[in-house]
């Protein structure tokens, strides 16, 4: 249990040691294209566009509907894609696939937005840990006693183990599936900087689970840009608004001065159900 403490006691001394602060111009009054568009491996390339005077304000979101959308992947043949409603454009044909680059061209109204994006191999996913709380009563994994609260109030967090090339640098985006409902509220993000060897230990502090819960983890390999994006998107959210500075918008990889991101990402998933760990005799 010492241990699991000390772990516990490291992780809460890291998440206050990596805060970081990024200051990007505000942009609040003028109309802005907002875009999200997707090239996942094995999935037809996306991309919703709607306007709106504010990044922070989705109720003013208005849908484009008459744009020109076209993805190139690498020096192949342009695709434009087609208008399916409500602002979503979809590919017919063009399926994601690693290892390759991807070019966004939008044309609106004479103004021409662009946006590139690289799709990097498969993360792989190791394992799911569970690990009790100590601070919250904590678990004794020799007995499964709880000596702080009944089972099924101790709050547990996931460990997640992802292999990670050690010559390559290297970014990932989270997501968490609980019981079949995404709890992530967008994407957690993290580099490799913390890697060790060939493995990547990760763990998100306020993402709490219990027994009996189903716990997927979605990780997603991206590049540089879009890693940036949701970092600074995830700096805007968690942000206090009492005692820091005004808020920005995050910093888009798409030019021209629209709002949102362009992601080529490749994906794996692994599913743990959380149960209490067996008690051992010995023989």
């Amino acid at each position: 249990m010492k241990k699991l403490l000390l772990i516990f006691l490291i992780a809460l001394i890291a998440l206050a040691s990596c805060e970081k602060v990024i200051n990007i111009d505000l942009n609040l009054a003028d109309p802005a294209l907002v875009v999200e568009g997707k090239v996942i491996k094995d999935s037809l390339a996306q991309v919703l566009i709607q306007e709106t005077t504010s990044y922070f304000s989705p109720d003013t979101q208005r849908c484009i509907c008459d744009a020109t959308v076209i993805i190139q992947e690498d020096d192949n043949t342009p695709d434009t894609l087609a208008h399916k409603g409500n602002g979503m454009y979809q590919s017919t044909s063009m399926y994601g696939k690693t290892g390759s680059n991807y070019q966004l061209t939008i044309i609106h109204d004479t103004e021409i937005y662009e946006a590139s994006s690289y799709l990097p191999p498969e993360p792989h996913i190791y394992q799911l840990t569970p690990i009790s709380i100590p601070a919250f009563g904590g678990f004794d994994d020799s007995t499964g006693f709880h000596p702080g609260g009944r089972m099924d109030t101790i709050p547990y967090l996931i460990f997640i183990d992802m292999y990670d090339d050690p010559i390559e640098e290297n970014y990932y985006l989270l997501k968490y599936i609980l019981n079949g409902e995404d709890v992530t509220s967008g994407y957690a993000t993290s580099d490799d900087e913390g890697a060790e060897n060939d493995t990547l230990n990760y763990m998100r502090m306020f993402s709490r689970f219990y027994l009996s819960d189903t716990v997927e983890v979605k990780a997603y390999a991206v590049d540089r840009g879009v890693y940036i994006y949701f970092e600074t998107l995830n700096d805007v959210f968690n942000s206090n608004p009492i005692m820091s500075s005004t808020p920005y918008n995050p910093h888009s990889n798409i030019s021209n001065g629209a709002l949102g991101v362009f992601s080529a990402m490749s994906v794996d998933s692994k599913t743990t159900i959380i149960m209490p760990a067996l008690p051992t005799f010995p023989k």
